[in-house]
Formats: structure tokens, C-alpha cells, sequence
């Protein structure tokens, strides 16, 4: 049944070596940002303005308070 699913979705399923050697998380390079560790309305962090106007491959570098997050409405 989930073979069917998988494939209906057009999901790859991996063999247990390729889950095994498959890295997670986030996909970029934190090694040039040198910014705040948090933004948020938290003392000690940085703003929310600050947070988005970040470049998009540096705002997953840091924590951020769901605050600052823009959402869109539906």
C-alpha cells in the first residue's frame, strides 16, 4: 500500500543505505554571518526588521520568535 502512495505522489523511496547516508537540515553556509543569535521581541535579541531584512540564506542562521514571521493570509 505505501509503495502505491509513493508513487502515485511521485516520491522517491530510498533504500535503507540511502537513508542512512542522507544529511538533513539546513542546506546553506552560516559561516559568513555574524549577526545576532535570535530576533525577536526578547531581550537581548535582535528586531524583526532587522531579522527580514536579512538576506533569505542568512535567516535560517539564527532563532527567530514566530512573531516576526510575515505571514500571508489565504
Amino acid at each position: 500500500m505505501l509503495n502505491s502512495i509513493l508513487k502515485i505522489n511521485g516520491i522517491k523511496e530510498l533504500s535503507k543505505t540511502q537513508q542512512q547516508n542522507t544529511l538533513g537540515g539546513f542546506i546553506g553556509n552560516c559561516s559568513g554571518y555574524n549577526g545576532p543569535v535570535c530576533f525577536g521581541p526578547v531581550q537581548g535579541c535582535g528586531s524583526c526588521a532587522h531579522y527580514n531584512s536579512l538576506p533569505i540564506e542568512y535567516q535560517a542562521c539564527a532563532l527567530v520568535h514566530v512573531s516576526c514571521e510575515e505571514f500571508d493570509p489565504l
